[in-house]
């Protein structure tokens, strides 16, 4: 894949990537003898080729790489320096050479915890000697699947054999999926991940059945590309979490406005490895967290541009997965935003104050124009931003970068930056963009070191690093980011008070209906006389399951740090199918803030008598049902009890048999058995009722206040009900709602009559 020109230009209405500088790969192993020395494209040529013989050094390599700020090319020297000679005079020497731009050490890189990925060599924005130190801090943590970052950008190749590991799996998505329960949860987090499931317990190198997973791209483990693989099942075509977006399995594509946020540019790839590379695999590099969920976010195109609108979708889309706490469990820390331009804009910073509001960090790139001007969303002033100035290899301000005393915060390493790209690939760039994933990925290392921490806490630890006069009067901290220092900061702000611990246990994972059920909450470190609050939710549950009729409650923490609560579960006489009872703890009356994780609990729908004499309430699917009722007076629905599929695009046949039957074709959710498109008839959706009586009293029930017209077959001996379009006459643009066989009346001797107030209709 060719890369998209680095300097996009602005366009109206829209924001364009910062450029980026792409320099040929940089090789590890590096001895400290050696020199690199950079010049403006203008230098003259005897300078760059003769000085190093003047000053008895030896080229070893002339690299010539697009600019950061022009369109000429710059060349880079790396130098080695002979024992006889002092490798600082001669950087001195070389500083004052016309057109010199930098000259410093080519120094190797040295860490304590050293991962065997091989590309580790390059990566000295993670190391101890200019760096953010991350490899001093990966002895304490590594990072987490639980922390979850959104990469808002060119989107990911989630398919990288050093990415797909961390890739962000939604589960608002994916717990109502029928075979959800039955994947293992090999960390037992709550959460179920792509390290879960490409674990052996769940897929072992070959195609699982029952878990839906087959390695369609055939590269040898599971991806997201798998899962949004349109014969996988894990798309239903639904929005399960309710958030508006259909089968968001791993974040959102807000250019083409679908599902698969795959990178296409390289620029969002090259930041999420530096967040989230997997380490320890023997391949590639590893990023700042080894461990952690990176939700693909996409806004900007192949070009590198896109709209401020989008951006604005992106942020929300965020803020909006943790305020609706279906992904419980989860940390949702930070935003990565390597993008800028288009001025400031109040929607976009009404975003980010709805992120700052839910507690996620907004990090970004302070842009690459050489300026102190403000550049946005960077310059705007919420508390949750952190605004990112880029570094050398030798501590030094990029020329490039941006700066402000007053607005940008603090510096990380953004030259020459090593990490992933699509396909597969590796390579090096250079911008406030590759500065940015440096700090967001500190941010969530630090969430894994203390769970508990807020937002204002980790910013205040990072902000608090190191200083470097090269951005004193340049930033607002004048520090680089240090992340031993801001380990130490966080630690003194959250004290050692003991961590709080949170935990519900059902008293079975299974129950039918009819049965009584127990739930424990079993709690550490948490004061006695603590009210607790718990809920009750999931597809198809109602206050209608339970005795006492109640999804809230509350509790108190007795002195062994426990309280239970207990229901017991309706034998309700629905056919409605197997319900995922889900438990959680909050802290609050309002249900806003989860403590724990989530239990769930099977409610088998075991309470329907084989023949059943009284009446029962039947409910169909969104699928083709076939439901039959008894000797009763029975309520038969074929559209399902809950939800906003009502059941377009199937026939359902309803059989009453004995007792004053109602067919439901609609109740106060809309018109079932209906397209949606007033200009034409949908055949593909309707009911058919196979034994309707006048003599036993069955009904019809419909939208009350719509338009109904029936008309008899004579040759089907079927009497078909329409929903008219208000010009009372059958046309084309009428919908087909029901067909009723083997009427119970003669042809034509009775009247159709709607009683407002109930909505059914009957012959009279």
């Amino acid at each position: 894949m060719s890369k998209a020109n680095a300097n996009t230009k602005l366009q109206t209405n829209r924001l364009a990537l910062s450029p980026i500088d792409v320099a040929e790969q940089s090789q590890a192993g590096h001895r400290a003898e050696r020199l690199s020395i950079q010049w403006i494209a203008t230098a003259r040529k005897s300078y760059q080729l003769d000085s190093p013989k003047k000053y008895e050094s030896a080229l070893i390599k002339a690299i010539a790489s697009e600019p950061i700020q022009t369109n000429s090319e710059v060349r880079n020297d790396a130098i080695a320096v002979p024992t006889i000679a002092s490798a600082d005079t001669i950087i001195g020497i070389f500083s004052k050479q016309p057109g010199h731009v930098h000259a410093g050490f080519d120094r190797q890189i040295s860490i304590q915890f050293e991962p065997n990925d091989p590309g580790l060599g390059t990566l000295w924005g993670l190391g101890s000697a200019k760096g953010i130190k991350a490899d001093q801090a990966w002895d304490v943590t590594k990072g987490a699947v639980k922390n979850v970052v959104g990469i808002i950008d060119t989107g990911i190749d989630y398919a990288h054999p050093d990415l797909y590991k961390n890739i962000f799996l939604n589960q608002g998505e994916i717990k109502s999926l029928s075979w959800f329960q039955s994947i293992v949860d090999i960390d037992s987090d709550g959460l179920i991940s792509f390290w879960d499931l490409n674990d052996t317990k769940n897929w072992s190198g070959t195609s699982n059945i029952t878990l839906h997973l087959n390695d369609y791209n055939i590269n040898g483990y599971i991806d997201a590309g798998d899962l949004l693989n349109n014969n996988s099942g894990w798309e239903n075509g639904l929005d399960n979490d309710g958030n508006g977006y259909y089968d968001d399995l791993i974040g959102w594509d807000f250019v083409e406005n679908d599902n698969d946020p795959l990178d296409l540019n390289g620029h969002g790839t090259h930041v999420s490895g530096t967040i989230g590379a997997v380490a320890d695999n023997t391949i590639g590099v590893t990023g700042v967290n080894h461990k952690i969920q990176m939700a693909g976010l996409r806004f900007l195109d192949a070009s590198g541009g896109g709209l401020t609108a989008n951006a604005i979708k992106a942020t929300d889309y965020f803020t909006d997965l943790k305020a609706r706490g279906q992904n419980s469990g989860a940390n949702f820390v930070a935003t990565n935003n390597s993008w800028g331009g288009g001025g400031a804009n109040t929607l976009l910073s009404n975003a980010i104050s709805r992120a700052d509001s839910a507690g996620i960090l907004f990090v970004a790139a302070a842009g690459n124009s050489s300026t102190s001007t403000k550049s946005y969303p960077a310059a705007y002033t919420q508390n949750n931003v952190i605004a990112v100035a880029a570094l050398t290899s030798t501590g030094a301000l990029a020329d490039y970068s941006n700066f402000g005393s007053t607005w940008v915060d603090i510096g990380a390493p953004g030259t020459g930056i090593y990490s992933t790209l699509p396909g597969g690939s590796y390579g090096t760039y250079s911008g406030t963009s590759m500065a940015t994933p440096h700090v967001t990925g500190a941010a969530a290392l630090l969430a894994t070191l203390a769970p508990t921490a807020t937002a204002a806490q980790i910013k205040a630890a990072l902000l608090d690093g190191t200083a470097n006069g090269a951005l004193a009067g340049k930033t607002v901290t004048g520090d680089q980011v240090d992340l031993t220092v801001a380990m130490t900061n966080l630690n003194k702000a959250i004290g050692t008070k003991p961590v709080a611990t949170y935990s519900l246990t059902p008293s079975a994972t299974s129950l039918n209906e009819g049965s009584a059920l127990t739930t424990t909450v079993t709690t550490s470190n948490v004061q006695a006389g603590t009210t607790l609050y718990w809920a009750f939710s999931g597809a198809g549950v109602s206050a209608g399951d339970f005795a006492a009729g109640a999804l809230t409650g509350l509790g108190m923490v007795g002195a062994d740090g426990k309280f239970t609560f207990s229901h017991t579960l309706a034998n309700d006489l629905s056919k409605e199918g197997d319900e995922i009872l889900t438990i959680k703890l909050f802290s609050d009356a309002t249900l806003g803030s989860q403590l724990g994780s989530s239990a769930f609990v099977t409610i088998k729908d075991s309470s329907i008598p084989a023949a059943p004499v009284t009446g029962q309430t039947l409910w169909g699917s969104n699928g083709n049902d076939v439901l039959t009722g008894g000797s009763g007076s029975d309520s038969i629905a074929g559209i399902s009890k809950t939800g906003k599929n009502l059941g377009t695009r199937q026939i359902d046949t309803l059989t009453g048999l004995g007792g004053a039957d109602t067919f439901v074709l609609a109740d106060a959710r809309g018109s079932f058995y209906s397209n949606g498109n007033t200009s034409s008839s949908g055949i593909k959706n309707y009911a058919i009722i196979k034994d309707f009586s006048i003599t036993d009293g069955d009904r019809v029930q419909v939208k009350a206040g719509f338009q109904y017209l029936a008309s008899f077959d004579t040759s089907s001996n079927a009497t078909y009900f329409y929903l008219g379009n208000g010009d009372m006459k059958f046309s084309a643009a009428d919908e087909l709602v029901a067909r009723l066989d083997n009427i119970n009346l003669t042809p034509g001797s009775g009247t159709w009559v709607i009683d407002s107030a109930s909505s059914l209709l009957q012959m009279i």
